[in-house]
């Protein structure tokens, strides 16, 4: 789930929000195409299959620091998604694998290695 690795990329870095339902380029085109996949069809059971996303790719106590609400806009249904700064380290599945992610100005960025190890350090002092 790529929404998963810009949210902890955000709890790893000062929080933040996350906007689905809204291209890059600032056009609405809203959750509606989404709601057809999911239990119900309706933004309840959207909400409750990104809180099980979110669950299995970031551990359920991350799970309890995400707020989802939703604003209807011209071109559809829009889910604001906020998180906070964490407490510690926040670790999100890609490929299978656990990564580290950080905000970088307006990008998401993998740290590995050294580099991750140096920002959890300077972020998360002991």
């Amino acid at each position: 789930m790529v929404g998963a690795q810009s949210l902890a990329a955000f709890a790893n870095s000062y929080g933040g929000t996350l906007l689905l339902g809204v291209a890059d380029d600032g056009e609405v085109c809203g959750l509606q195409p989404d709601l057809a996949t999911v239990k119900g069809h309706d933004l309840d059971g959207w909400e409750l299959w990104l809180t099980g996303a979110v669950a299995n790719c970031m551990g359920k106590a991350f799970e309890a620091q995400v707020d989802v609400t939703f604003a209807t806009l011209a071109g559809g249904v829009v889910a604001r998604i906020d998180v906070g700064p964490s407490p510690k380290p926040v670790f999100a599945k890609k490929e299978g694998k656990d990564v580290f992610m950080v905000r970088t100005n307006n990008s998401t960025q993998e740290l590995t290695g050294q580099a991750a190890l140096d920002y959890q350090l300077s972020r998360w002092p002991a």
